[in-house]
C-alpha cells in the first residue's frame, strides 16, 4: 500500500468546493488557504485518525485470521495495513520539521481530500468504504477540538456525548431470602445464592460492569461510524496467542478487537445479557435481573485472586 499515490484527476485549481462536498472537503478547501500552523494541525489530525483506523482494521484482521486458522488472505491485509499505519505515524512525526504542508481536495471522482507533505502524498480514505463518513467526522471532530472551527466551517457545532455516564462500581445489598445481589444504576442486577468467596464475587462483578460500559462505549461508536449490529449475532470470541477479544458484530464481517476476558469466559451470561446492552446503546431504560450469578459468572469468579 504505497504512501506515495498516482493522481487520477488533479486537485480542483479554483479552491472551491462543490455543493455536494463533504464537510471535511469544505474544510479542507479552508484550511488550504490559511497559514501553515493550521494546516499543520489538519495533517496532524488527519495522520492521527489514519493511523488509528488502519491499525485497528490491522487488529481485526489479525484477530479474525487467527480466529479462522490463520487465514493467508487475513494475514496478508493485516500486515499491509498495519505497515501503511506505521508509515502515517511516521510522516506525523515528521511534521515538525516539514517545510511545505498542502491541503486540497478534489483527488478522483469522489474528491477526495488528501495532503502533500514535502511533496509526498497522502489521499485521506477509510480502509473500509462505508465507514469513510465516520472517518471524516472523526477527522473534523479531532481539529475542532484544538482549533476555532467557526473559522473554517459554518454552524459547526460539536457532538454530543454517545452515552451517559454511569457508575463504573456497582452497589452491593443482601436478603436473608435472595442473597447477596450486584447492581448498577443502569438496570442491572446480578444475584448471588450466598456470600461464599463474596470478595472474588465483588471483583468479579466489577470487572464484569467495567467490561460492559466499554463494550457499550464501542458499540455507539460503531453504530455512529455506519456499522449495523446485529444482537443475535454480536459474541466475543478469544482468540489464541492474543491478550485482546473479537466481538463479532453482524453477518457483513464487521468485528471490534477490545479487552473482554471477564465476558468472554462467561459466554452463558454475555447472551443474557445482549438485550440489556442494546437498550443500553440505544439510550433506553432496562432492567435484567440474573439469578444464579455465581454458576453464570463461575470462571470469572475463580480467576479473582
Amino acid at each position: 500500500m504505497p504512501l506515495l499515490a498516482c493522481l487520477a484527476l488533479q486537485p480542483d485549481s479554483a479552491g472551491t468546493a462543490p455543493a455536494t462536498a463533504t464537510g471535511l472537503n469544505r474544510l479542507a478547501l479552508a484550511v488550504g488557504q490559511a497559514a501553515q500552523p493550521a494546516r499543520a494541525g489538519f495533517a496532524e489530525a488527519a495522520l492521527a485518525e489514519m493511523a488509528a483506523i488502519h491499525t485497528t482494521e490491522a487488529d481485526r484482521a489479525r484477530a479474525e485470521a487467527r480466529h479462522k486458522a490463520r487465514d493467508r488472505d487475513l494475514l496478508r491485509w493485516a500486515s499491509a495495513t498495519a505497515a501503511y499505519a506505521g508509515e502515517l505515524q511516521d510522516l506525523a512525526d515528521s511534521l515538525a520539521s516539514a517545510t511545505v504542508i498542502e491541503v486540497g481536495a478534489g483527488i478522483g471522482p469522489e474528491d477526495v481530500v488528501y495532503l502533500r507533505i514535502d511533496g509526498r502524498l497522502v489521499m485521506l480514505t477509510s480502509p473500509r468504504l462505508r465507514h469513510r463518513t465516520a472517518f471524516e467526522q472523526r477527522v473534523i471532530e479531532h481539529f475542532c477540538s484544538q482549533y476555532h472551527c467557526d473559522d473554517y466551517l459554518a454552524h459547526y457545532q460539536p457532538p454530543p456525548a454517545l452515552l451517559q455516564p454511569v457508575a463504573q462500581q456497582p452497589r452491593w445489598s443482601f436478603s436473608q431470602h435472595t442473597g447477596p445481589a450486584c447492581s448498577t444504576e443502569d438496570g442491572l442486577v446480578f444475584q448471588f445464592r450466598n456470600t461464599t468467596d463474596l470478595e472474588r464475587k465483588r471483583r468479579a462483578c466489577s470487572q464484569v460492569v467495567s467490561e460492559l460500559n466499554a463494550l457499550a462505549e464501542r458499540l455507539s461508536r460503531e453504530i455512529a461510524q455506519g456499522t449495523r449490529i446485529d444482537w443475535n449475532r454480536l459474541a466475543i470470541h478469544a482468540v489464541a496467542g492474543e491478550n485482546r477479544y473479537l466481538v463479532t458484530l453482524n453477518g457483513d464481517g464487521d468485528a471490534a478487537v477490545l479487552m473482554l476476558p471477564a465476558l468472554s469466559g462467561a459466554s452463558a451470561m454475555f447472551r443474557q445479557l445482549r438485550p440489556w446492552l442494546a437498550a443500553r446503546v440505544e439510550g433506553n431504560r432496562y432492567r435484567l435481573v440474573l439469578i444464579n450469578s455465581d454458576r453464570l459468572m463461575a470462571a470469572v469468579i475463580q480467576r479473582q485472586n
